[in-house]
């Protein structure tokens, strides 16, 4: 499939097996979505995602004063970590991409998705989640699940996506049944925790699981 990056102007090529996918460009390193047909045009990933209540977007320096209070840590740590991890390295072998969850009417992070690839042709990935335990309701978790899921299904071309859970999360095992996440797996006391050990819980979301939320006007 040949492309021009939709970065730098470079003409790129890549199989038609990875069509729809996120791939780097050879020559300028950025993130680009590979079009689903041959002759379409690529794009950049389609961020910000906006729902009703939150969005879901980039980190950025300016947003050192709510990760100190999301990650607890210090300013001067918050700031070396976003200058070191660059905002566009969602198709960089190994990287994760942080996205906070943020509320639209009132422009405060309350959670973010630690995202990444787990395997080569970037039709497999992983996440994690932080959520803020002040700010976070269950009600805006679900809106930003929701983007997440069109993010990764209905833009990137995902097959499927997983969250291993430690314990249950404070609850979080009972949020991601709920917006249709499928538990898959248990390990009994496979990770040492905070000074004991705790179960992991294997979530996933497939991409028939997406089509089937979208038929439902979910």
């Amino acid at each position: 499939m040949a492309m021009n990056c939709p970065h730098c102007g470079v003409g790129v090529d890549f199989l038609v097996d990875l069509a729809g996918t996120v791939q780097g460009c050879p020559s300028c390193t950025r993130s680009l979505v590979l079009p689903r047909k041959t002759g379409d045009p690529a794009s950049t990933v389609p961020l910000p995602m906006e729902g009703s209540k939150v969005r879901l977007r980039r980190l950025g320096l300016a947003d050192v004063q709510d990760l100190t209070v999301l990650w607890e840590w210090e300013e001067e740590e918050v700031a070396d970590w976003l200058n070191q991890h660059g905002n566009d390295r969602l198709a960089v072998e190994g990287e994760t991409v942080l996205l906070a969850i943020e509320r639209r009417d009132n422009p405060a992070i309350i959670g973010q998705f630690e995202f990444g690839f787990t395997d080569h042709t970037h039709f497999l990935a992983g996440f994690q989640v932080r959520l803020s335990k002040t700010l976070m309701t269950d009600e805006l978790f679900r809106e930003a699940c929701s983007l997440l899921f069109v993010l990764c299904f209905g833009a990137l071309n995902l097959h499927r996506l997983v969250i291993h859970v430690a314990g249950d999360g404070d609850g979080l095992s009972q949020q991601l049944l709920a917006v249709g996440m499928k538990q898959e797996a248990a390990f009994r006391q496979d990770r040492w925790v905070q000074g004991r050990w705790e179960d992991t819980q294997v979530f996933a979301f497939l991409r028939e699981d997406y089509e089937q939320r979208v038929a439902a006007g979910k």
